[in-house]
């Protein structure tokens, strides 16, 4: 349901056309409201920043390399979870490396 959101979201403000009724979106919100989803309160920044995401992953930038970097390095001085960076190991090199997200928002297949 999150994602529906977010995908709602980036069709209204960024392509300029709405895939579901208002009253369909404001249920959606609600009911992730309800369930305790951090995603309809985030900040405008961390919004931006997960549909620019999702845009770059479907191959439908919204924002230049510049910009998003600019973006997520704003959030990381404020300290958004949504891009807190973790441990991650790599079972092959057996190395740890750092990872973007505490939750993963970006469907990517």
């Amino acid at each position: 349901m999150e994602l529906k959101f977010l995908r709602a979201m980036q069709s209204f403000y960024y392509e300029g056309k709405a895939i579901m009724s208002n009253e369909e979106f404001d249920n959606l919100k609600e009911e992730l409201m309800w369930e305790g989803s951090s995603v309809v309160m985030l900040s405008s920044d961390e919004q931006t920043f997960l549909e620019a995401s999702m845009a770059y992953v479907s191959g439908n930038p919204i924002l230049s390399d510049e910009e998003y970097d600019k973006l997520k390095l704003k959030l990381k001085m404020d300290g958004s979870e949504i891009v807190c960076e973790g441990p991650r190991c790599s079972l092959r090199s057996k190395k740890v490396k750092a990872i973007s997200w505490k939750r993963n928002y970006v469907k990517t297949s």
